[in-house]
């Protein structure tokens, strides 16, 4: 079986990720990159998702179970959470 990792991630909207806080917790929406590919090889390929509160999903009028778009929906901004789901 082969096995994947997350080789960097980022975003284009935000420099500093880890030390990223928002200014609205309860309205947060992100989009991020994944670099991710078998552990042995260095090359990578890239995956998008947009991370996000079901509050700013609702106000964005944006269908989860619609939209081609791939969402990581959380309920609280915790950005160790959200590493871990990688």
């Amino acid at each position: 079986m082969k096995r994947l990792e997350v080789k960097d991630y980022y975003s284009a909207d935000i420099t500093d990720l880890e030390h990223f806080s928002p200014n609205d917790v309860n309205n947060f929406y992100l989009h991020l990159e994944f670099n991710i590919n078998e552990v042995s090889d260095e090359r990578s390929s890239i995956f998008s998702v947009v991370v996000a509160m079901p509050y700013s999903l609702n106000q964005r009028k944006i269908n989860v179970k619609t939209s081609k778009t791939k969402f990581l929906v959380v309920n609280q901004f915790d950005w160790n959470e959200i590493k871990l789901s990688e």
